[in-house]
């Protein structure tokens, strides 16, 4: 028994040095695929990097947040400049009409998803508005909807944590710059206007 186990060890390790040897030996090199716009000058996207892993994990969660919610702020900036277009046009009876029905309309379109959203990519939307229109939310809400309805959503927001009179300073803002800035040179999001 004992000198049987010992051939069966021995002739293992051949066969494994062999089974080694020949894929080395026979193996072609690793291929390396390139994305096109690599090839023909794009650039890879921007990685920032922390030291802790917690701080990392936290910094990858705001980019998902902000390309997530992103799409959201640029149509709803396009819908804005639209309604002060259309402010400056019509009456005011007619403008209140107007924003009644594009409000119902943005309700059957995007009430769904925004409903779905967690607390913190709310407050990642409230500052991207606040961001990219230059206005707080309390005084767009206020301008749209009048002033009954602004204080109704900022004692809502001030229930989950937001501050809808707050502006956006990019100074304290930091993070959420940076994380703008890499998702910019990724190409994952549109160039955004950058407020300083």
């Amino acid at each position: 028994m004992n000198v049987f186990f010992r051939f069966l060890v021995i002739l293992l390790i051949s066969d494994l040095s062999l089974f080694a040897q020949g894929i080395s030996k026979t193996s072609n090199p690793p291929i390396v695929k390139y994305d096109s716009s690599v090839i023909y000058g794009g650039t890879f996207p921007a990685v920032t990097l922390y030291s802790n892993d917690l701080e990392q994990y936290k910094y990858n969660l705001l980019k998902r947040r902000v390309q997530k919610i992103y799409p959201y702020v640029e149509q709803g900036k396009k819908i804005l400049i639209e309604m002060s277009r259309n402010e400056e046009v019509s009456k005011k009876k007619e403008h209140k009409k107007y924003v009644r029905s594009t409000e119902e309309e943005l309700k059957k379109k995007f009430e769904d998803e925004l409903k779905n959203l967690t607390i913190n990519e709310g407050l990642v939307l409230v500052k991207l508005v606040n961001r990219e229109t230059g206005n707080n939310c309390y005084n767009l809400i206020k301008n749209l909807k009048g002033s009954v309805n602004a204080f109704f959503w900022q004692q809502i927001g001030k229930r989950y944590g937001y501050d809808l009179k707050q502006e956006y300073i990019a100074k304290e803002n930091r993070e959420l710059e940076q994380a703008i800035e890499d998702l910019q040179e990724g190409g994952l999001v549109p160039m955004l206007s950058r407020k300083k």
